[in-house]
């Protein structure tokens, strides 16, 4: 122990960085005091992430809270059960006691999420008022959850909402109307979200006038009709809108209204063609676009574009991967990117 304690205290800061988990960063901290004191370095707790063996029960959960530390917090992951147990269900509860103490004790929060949790039983005006960035990925939330919304008192600062795979997110709760009276919002994300109807998807074009990145990838009945009024956005940069109904119509709509779209996903949407291709890179704004290989036409329109001198990349599977772009990978892209011989790696299949 002695040899550690002589260490600079820049090189145990670099330790502690590199170790890949608070619990651990904790536990150095009882090495001696020098470390005790770097340990709790604003730095190291900046960003909190509480995932896979890290995962916090309500108990762990609420003494994290009421601890000096959290005030040091700035965004705040945690990690939950859908499957639950008896055993685990003390493991994945997250309560409206809890979130209301995050909003007195951790004064410094901009960012929360809570992943994979069932998190029916709380409410949304019980969240902390500073925060700026909500995700929700694949967590259950009330029916009547996003009721709360519709008070300008509840997250008022919030400009970024992540609601990807929230299954119960639907148009027969009317939850995603009191989203469009967010006009604050500049990102949202309702990925996979099937119950949303294509008429409130077509609202977003008169309430979110603000928003700069829209993902609506893996709605299946999302259509032309849709992109057509997101088209109008003038403030959007970048569309996420893979597998789903779209076609070369609505992609035309894009360019009609001379989006100032940087980035655009269309990767597995079928009715989507190579004429695409070529009438996007009509948009001087745009520099990125995302496909499969298998889309027709797409393997001659990039040649033609590649010939002409086009600035548009057009990247494929096999190209993000290549690159290293990063992304979630979803069912679909682990699928096709082992139809085609590509496969991704075990490591990331498990995490999905």
């Amino acid at each position: 122990m002695g040899g550690f304690d002589t260490l600079p205290e820049h090189i145990i800061l670099r330790i502690l960085q590199e170790l890949g988990g608070l619990i651990h960063v904790a536990k150095c901290g009882l090495i001696s005091r020098r470390w005790y004191r770097v340990s709790r370095q604003d730095t190291l707790w900046r960003h909190a992430e509480f995932y896979g063996d890290s995962r916090l029960n309500l108990r762990q959960l609420t003494a994290f809270a009421k601890s000096p530390l959290a005030a040091k917090v700035v965004s705040l992951s945690l990690e939950g059960y859908i499957v639950r147990t008896a055993r685990m269900y003390s493991h994945s509860t997250v309560t409206n006691h809890v979130l209301t103490l995050m909003g007195r004790k951790m004064e410094k929060l901009r960012s929360l999420t809570i992943e994979n949790a069932n998190i029916s039983n709380i409410a949304f005006k019980c969240m902390p008022k500073n925060l700026e960035r909500l995700c929700l990925t694949g967590s259950i939330i009330g029916y009547c959850a996003l009721d709360d919304l519709a008070n300008p008192d509840t997250l008022p600062a919030l400009r970024e909402l992540n609601l990807d795979y929230v299954h119960n997110l639907s148009s027969n709760s009317r939850s995603f109307r009191y989203i469009l009276r967010r006009k604050d919002l500049t990102k949202l994300e309702v990925r996979h979200c099937n119950g949303i109807s294509n008429v409130d998807l077509m609202g977003i074009s008169d309430f979110l006038v603000n928003l700069r990145i829209l993902n609506l990838s893996e709605i299946k009945f999302l259509n032309d009709a849709v992109i057509k009024s997101i088209a109008f956005l003038k403030s959007l940069v970048e569309l996420l809108i893979a597998f789903t109904s779209v076609s070369d119509e609505g992609i035309s709509s894009l360019v009609e209204n001379n989006s100032k779209l940087v980035l655009l996903d269309i990767r597995g949407c079928p009715r989507v063609t190579g004429q695409s291709l070529l009438k996007l890179s009509e948009l001087k704004s745009l520099r990125e676009v995302w496909i499969l290989q298998f889309m027709t036409g797409c393997a001659g329109a990039r040649v033609m574009l590649k010939e002409t001198g086009s600035s548009l990349r057009v990247l494929d599977e096999i190209d993000r991967q290549k690159m290293a772009v990063p992304q979630r990978m979803d069912f679909y892209s682990i699928y096709f990117a082992n139809v085609f011989g590509n496969a991704a790696s075990a490591e990331i299949v498990e995490d999905v």
